[in-house]
């Protein structure tokens, strides 16, 4: 297949090769409808899934570490310095910053894969690959088996790529401004109480 081409499905003949990202986005699509019911972030099952959907073109990982995000800063909202000790607290403001800073790389990257690489798809099966695509058919009596593949100019995928990070930077300005409320909750950081040493006077001659 030409690389300028979007595969988007395949079919035909006994063995060929299978576009797999299918069942992987119907998982995300579930996951998406469960993170949009929690009530920790300010994102709703559509954020997810576009997220979900352009981010696991990057890796899973990635998906999670950015899932981990939203969800340590809406917990962090709830944290206060009354029933938090002192390590506790301020291990956790290092670790959001961290993990932001981390977070933020995989946001540029997503949108850097989206306009700029090819889509990953996950076609197998046969020895197929987006590149190549090959069916196999052991025996056949009369007309072979007619094999079909159903694909998109790549142009139109940049076009969505596009889009998503155009809605992903008004987006990200939202977001970033929610998690420094939850980072900034109740302080920044944390003071240890320091103990106060009284001497004994000495007492005093007349």
């Amino acid at each position: 297949m030409p690389s300028e081409r979007w595969i988007l499905f395949t079919g035909g003949g006994l063995i060929g090769p299978a576009v797999m990202i299918w069942g992987f986005l119907i998982v995300i699509a579930l996951a998406a409808i469960g993170l949009g019911r929690i009530t920790l972030t300010p994102l709703n099952t559509l954020h997810w899934l576009l997220l979900g959907v352009v981010l696991s073109q990057v890796n899973v990982v990635a998906l999670l570490t950015v899932i981990g995000w939203f969800m340590a800063l809406g917990l962090r909202k709830k944290m206060t310095q009354e029933n938090s000790s002192v390590w506790k607290f301020n291990l956790t403001q290092i670790s959001l910053v961290l993990l932001t800073l981390i977070t933020v790389g995989i946001m540029l990257a997503a949108i850097e894969q989206g306009l700029l690489g090819h889509p990953d798809m996950h076609i197998a099966g046969n020895g197929s690959s987006a590149s190549y695509l090959q069916w196999y058919e052991d025996r056949t009596e009369g007309i072979l088996p007619q094999v079909w593949v159903f694909s998109l100019s790549m142009w139109i995928y940049r076009i969505a790529m596009l889009l998503w990070a155009l809605w992903l930077s008004f987006a990200l300005v939202r977001w970033l401004r929610w998690g420094w409320e939850c980072f900034n909750n109740d302080g920044l950081w944390k003071e240890p109480n320091k103990k106060m040493n009284f001497k004994e006077s000495a007492p005093v001659k007349k």
